[in-house]
């Protein structure tokens, strides 16, 4: 990541004017980044593991963790909004970038960048200048250290950069990044991971338990996880003996994390609290309107949390009863009967073991 630590240089380096321009394209969380590196060994453990058709990590503990652009917004604190941001190249905003930001390559580089954000540089210009290095540093990176046509019409026009979804570009990034170093490592080929894997970092790291930190869930999260505080976590999960192998830390419900609400079932809670602030609206004084949703979405929040922890209990309740049933004497026997129903009528062999009705249709299983 040494193209986040060039990135971190020029934030220490903004001035108080700079600053407020970053704020109003709606990226003041990256101000307060303070990673520069992460432990390459857990990057490719969690890489290895990723599941690119569901944006999932699955664990060899049993444990799954699944991105999506309500966790990067948690943990970036980027612009979220329903106008998605298309990656592909439009010749008129390449043009439009190429003109305004000179450039040895095609696009302008990392360095180019940095060199070109000095303190004089305010405004439009600075903002664009801004967000390509971002982009190109540290939430959509590639191995050449330089900018892409795919998102230059995303910065043209500056007032429309807070407007846009840039959690779901980053998602998508990261996922195709991890999708390329999977397929050529499968190939024999080395290659470097892209994307923003601190985003894949810190949202495992989240669902880790030790007493040693306690940073709350105040959301956004790029502000707790420096460098050091990401190393000190990576080697208390590290697995003994081992430095590439980890897992070693219990891991929290995903109630106790900062993406409790992330998943929720949001077009039900929607719903259901706009009724009930429209009965409100009809039926108490304007003055006290903001007051009592302020104290009913207080309500809400507590009341759909119980439901998730009573629905744990009941998936629990309702698993012990499937084993019950499974290893019930009642159900052998009905297997037992079906198996050899099935048999006499449709197998040469009239006494099979019970066991081959559970056998998975194989090459094997297919001829007998």
């Amino acid at each position: 990541m040494c193209s986040t630590f060039k990135l971190l240089h020029v934030i220490s380096n903004l001035s108080e004017k700079q600053k407020v321009v970053v704020r109003d394209i709606g990226f003041s969380s990256i101000l307060d980044l303070c990673c520069s590196s992460v432990p390459k060994n857990l990057v490719l453990w969690l890489v290895d593991r990723f599941d690119t058709s569901s944006n999932t990590v699955n664990l060899p503990n049993g444990f799954s963790l699944t991105l999506n652009a309500a966790v990067v917004k948690s943990i970036l604190g980027l612009p979220m909004t329903s106008s998605k941001i298309i990656c592909k190249r439009n010749e008129e905003s390449y043009q439009f970038i190429k003109s305004h930001f000179k450039s040895v390559a095609r696009t302008p580089s990392v360095d180019e960048l940095v060199a070109t954000i000095t303190p004089e540089l305010n405004g439009d210009h600075f903002a664009r200048a801004f967000m390509l290095l971002v982009l190109a540093s540290f939430l959509c990176p590639n191995s050449n250290n330089v900018t892409s046509s795919k998102y230059f019409k995303a910065v043209v026009s500056v007032n429309d950069i807070i407007k846009q979804d840039w959690c779901s570009l980053v998602l998508q990034w990261l996922n195709s990044s991890v999708l390329k170093y999977q397929n050529q490592k499968m190939n024999g080929q080395t290659s470097q991971t892209g994307g923003c894997v601190l985003v894949l970092v810190i949202a495992y790291l989240e669902f880790l338990y030790t007493s040693e930190f306690q940073f709350g869930t105040t959301s956004p999260r790029i502000k707790y996880w420096s460098t050091s505080v990401i190393q000190t976590f990576s080697l208390l999960d590290t697995q003994p003996g081992t430095y590439t192998n980890f897992g070693r830390l219990p891991v929290k419900h995903l109630c106790c994390t900062p993406f409790k609400d992330c998943f929720e079932f949001e077009n039900d809670s929607s719903e259901i609290l706009h009724d009930i602030e429209s009965f409100v609206k009809k039926n108490s004084p304007p003055e006290h309107f903001k007051i009592i949703m302020s104290e009913i979405s207080s309500l809400f929040k507590k009341f759909h949390h119980s439901i998730q922890q009573r629905a744990m209990k009941d998936t629990s309740s309702f698993l012990q009863s499937v084993l019950a049933l499974v290893s019930s004497k009642e159900l052998q026997n009905a297997i037992q009967k079906n198996c050899n129903y099935l048999e006499d009528s449709d197998s040469d062999s009239e006494k099979k073991p019970l066991s081959r009705c559970f056998e998975p249709f194989t090459e094997e299983t297919k001829g007998s």
